[in-house]
Parts: C-alpha cells; sequence; structure tokens
C-alpha cells in the first residue's frame, strides 16, 4: 500500500511540474497603420504598406514598430521558448528589409509561396499550419530574448523597407500583423502548491483504498 502511495503521488508530481501554459499577443494592422491587441493573430486582412527609400537612400525606407508590455504579458517567467510570426504580403525576390528586435538586426521578411505558414494558437512553440493564398510570412526565435520577453515592459519590434529607389521610392510591402508566442514555465511557488494539492489528492486516494 505504501508503494501504491509513493507511486501515486510521485506520478501526481510528475504530471504538474511538467506542466507549462502557452501565451499569445498579437496585433493587426490596418491600411491605415492602426494597430489592434487581439488575444491571438495568425493571418487576416490587409495591411499596412511600407515604401523603400528614394534618392539612393537619402530618404529613408519606411518602418513599423511595435512596442508592448512583454512583462505583464509573458511574465514573470522563466519562458522555456518564444517564437515571432510576422504576417507580410508583397515582398518579392527584389525587396529589402530589415527586422530589428530589441533595436538589433535579427533577419528580413522572407519571400514564401502560397500556401504560406502561420503559427497555431495551442502551441507548443513552433508548432506551424498553412494558410491558403497567404504568402511571405516570416518566424523568428526568440531564444535569445526570453528574458526581456518576462521582464521588458517597452519589448520593441520593428520592420523597415530598405528596398532602394531612385528618384521615386522603392517597391513597397505590406505589414497585415505580428503574433508573439511563448512557453511560460509555471514560478517555483506556483508548482510547489501543484505539488502540495496532489500530494494531497493522493493522500486522500490512500485513505479511501485503506477504507
Amino acid at each position: 500500500m505504501k508503494r501504491l502511495f509513493l507511486s501515486l503521488a510521485v506520478s501526481a508530481c510528475a504530471a504538474v511540474t511538467a506542466q507549462a501554459s502557452i501565451q499569445n499577443y498579437g496585433v493587426d494592422v490596418a491600411t491605415n497603420g492602426t494597430q489592434t491587441v487581439v488575444p491571438f493573430y495568425s493571418a487576416t486582412g490587409d495591411g499596412l504598406e511600407l515604401d523603400g527609400s528614394a534618392f539612393f537612400g537619402i530618404i529613408p525606407g519606411q518602418t513599423i514598430t511595435f512596442t508592448f508590455n512583454a512583462a505583464s504579458i509573458f511574465g514573470p517567467g522563466p519562458i522555456s521558448a518564444a517564437e515571432l510570426f510576422i504576417d507580410a504580403f508583397d515582398v518579392d525576390s527584389g525587396n529589402t528589409s530589415e527586422v530589428r528586435i530589441q533595436g538589433i538586426l535579427v533577419g528580413s521578411l522572407a519571400n514564401t509561396a502560397a500556401p504560406s505558414d502561420i503559427p497555431v494558437e495551442a502551441g507548443p512553440v513552433g508548432t506551424h499550419t498553412t494558410s491558403a493564398g497567404d504568402v511571405d510570412n516570416t518566424f523568428f526565435n526568440l531564444a535569445a530574448y526570453l528574458g526581456d520577453l518576462a521582464t521588458d515592459s517597452t519589448f520593441t519590434i520593428s520592420i523597415k523597407n530598405t528596398t532602394a529607389g531612385i528618384f521615386f521610392p522603392g517597391e513597397e510591402i505590406r505589414i497585415d500583423g505580428i503574433n508573439v508566442q511563448a512557453e511560460v514555465v509555471p514560478e517555483p511557488a506556483t508548482i510547489a502548491v501543484w505539488v502540495m494539492l496532489a500530494g494531497a489528492g493522493a493522500f486522500g486516494m490512500k485513505k479511501k483504498l485503506v477504507a
């Protein structure tokens, strides 16, 4: 009976300590540049067109910036994994762009054919599906920014069209929206409470078995 109780307790503890929740932060971008926060963003509607640079770069290309309180969404952590999804359109092979996270250049937008990948709301992080007719979507692994996501109140993502134009702005690209998905691990204190409850449940089962 003791072995059975110990087995139940260990199984319960293992189950709760393995738990982690998926959190999403989405932003839908309107044609006029208005940003609307949504619980989850995958691929919808028309977004903001960004012109490239003009006069050999003297006039810089246009930029869209997303700034949000990541700590209030994903904190206090720890965060085991996270990913940024950018829903773009009209990103041709000749376009150039810069994607910056916390001011650091991490890459550029992709030129992909339909159907393009989109995130799965329930996760886990890195799980994708496809959206018919959708193109030019890009994902970035945020492994280097897990600490910032858990603590930063002004987490920043910016996308700039750097496509060069001579006398007129370079060819435009369109940004429809973004989604940040993170796998948040419960705090140790929360896990401890769950373990206590699991242990209490196992103890209650033992009493019933003894009765």
